[in-house]
């Protein structure tokens, strides 16, 4: 995130307080939308932390390939119990 996503990030953190204790669970949702619409989820390899280091974002089918694998090692276990 950037600073500025972040720092817009928290406002709408606090904003989203007061509605939810006062009860105005829509405009607590709405802001929680508003909110999640701020955030993406890329996830990111890196091969050492550091100033230097070179970080790659995985490419989507990686994680599907991982989701199947680990799909068919939950069954694979299930089935050996």
């Amino acid at each position: 995130m950037s600073d500025e996503t972040l720092k817009a990030f928290a406002q709408l953190g606090e904003r989203i307080e007061s509605p939810e204790l006062d009860g105005g669970t829509e405009e607590a949702d709405r802001l929680m939308r508003e909110r999640g619409a701020l955030v993406s989820f890329f996830p990111i390899v890196e091969h050492a932390s550091g100033e230097n280091a070179h970080k790659w974002v995985f490419h989507f089918q990686m994680t599907t390939d991982f989701e199947t694998v680990a799909n068919i090692a939950e069954r694979l276990l299930r089935e050996l119990r």
